[in-house]
């Protein structure tokens, strides 16, 4: 094996995560195929994260470590890492989560000549020890990059990063990048990449294990800053779509759907519609009823009433 120019390249980008880095490593170097590199790129971590990444490297030569000096957030992290990448394909893998043995043989079987992305379906395991499934593809899709962004955006199709692989030459010219945000990238990063490239293939199997924890960057403790970078997220991405002509019902019902759920996920009313970053001339019942429909309405409106009822010691900080 030819580990000066492998054949895939793995970024994971990793941030206080110490104590789950290490089983994230073991699924990559478990992996059955085994022409890869795995790059962890350490954004500036205060733990003892750095440590166990180059423990690893030293350990298996496919793990590279960059440390960088600087915290800038998962977006800026990931092109840190993609700037290093020696591979012909990426796959990104976030430093808490895990792959199955087979995932990496699995997409490169289903990357042909003519497909740029392959995006595939996402585990999601829950602390309980539920386990849900995220699957790849809802509908037939019908052709054409509106169409397509379309899907994406009402989430017919997934769009987790992590569960792909992406073709090197598409991050050639560099993506629009946000310092310091690491809630959404995911899907400004994929928003960037549709532009470039309709050869999309979509696998109907699940290559990427998402585990929830208390300390997951979306489903743990909600702060305001979480919510800054939610909504500043949101309007990019509306931003984006309604610059490139797509329809405006796709881009309105998805701008109306994320800012609900900042309150679905525990932010009061007073705290999404009075940060200043929600256009209400986009949120407001008229277009809730018209693009997102009745059950929006009346579900905004009782998670409304409950985060009101909350105590303050419950509220995000």
């Amino acid at each position: 094996m030819d580990t000066t120019s492998p054949l895939v390249s793995i970024v994971i980008p990793a941030y206080n995560i110490e104590a789950y880095l290490p089983r994230c490593l073991d699924s990559l170097l478990a992996q059955t195929f085994e022409d890869f590199e795995a790059i962890v790129v350490n954004d500036c971590s205060p733990d003892g994260l750095s440590a166990i990444a180059h423990r690893y490297a030293l350990r298996d030569t496919r793990v590279r470590v960059i440390d960088k000096p600087v915290n800038q957030g998962t977006m800026a992290a990931r092109r840190t890492g993609v700037e290093a990448a020696r591979g012909t394909f990426l796959v990104f893998c976030d430093g808490d989560d895990t792959m199955p043995p087979k995932a990496i043989e699995q997409m490169l079987q289903l990357m042909d000549g003519e497909t740029d992305m392959l995006l595939c379906g996402v585990r999601i395991l829950w602390p309980n020890g539920h386990i849900s499934y995220r699957p790849r593809l809802k509908a037939p899709l019908e052709p054409g990059l509106d169409a397509m962004y379309g899907a994406f955006v009402r989430q017919r199709i997934t769009w987790y990063l992590c569960a792909g692989m992406f073709r090197r030459s598409l991050f050639d010219d560099r993506l629009q990048v946000f310092v310091g945000q690491s809630i959404n990238e995911d899907y400004m990063i994929l928003l960037q990449l549709l532009q470039r490239s309709c050869r999309v293939r979509f696998g109907n199997i699940y290559v990427y294990d998402y585990i929830r924890t208390e300390d997951s960057a979306t489903y743990g403790r909600q702060t305001l800053k979480k919510l800054d970078m939610e909504l500043k997220a949101n309007q990019w991405c509306y931003d984006f779509l309604c610059s490139r002509s797509i329809r405006i019902d796709d881009a309105t019902w998805q701008y109306i759907r994320r800012v609900y759920k900042c309150i679905r996920r525990g932010f009061t009313r007073q705290q999404v519609l009075g940060s200043g970053l929600v256009d209400q001339t986009i949120f407001n019942v008229p277009n809730m009823m018209r693009y997102a429909g009745l059950s929006y309405v009346l579900k905004y409106y009782f998670w409304t009433i409950v985060r009101g009822m909350q105590p303050p010691s419950r509220r995000p900080s």
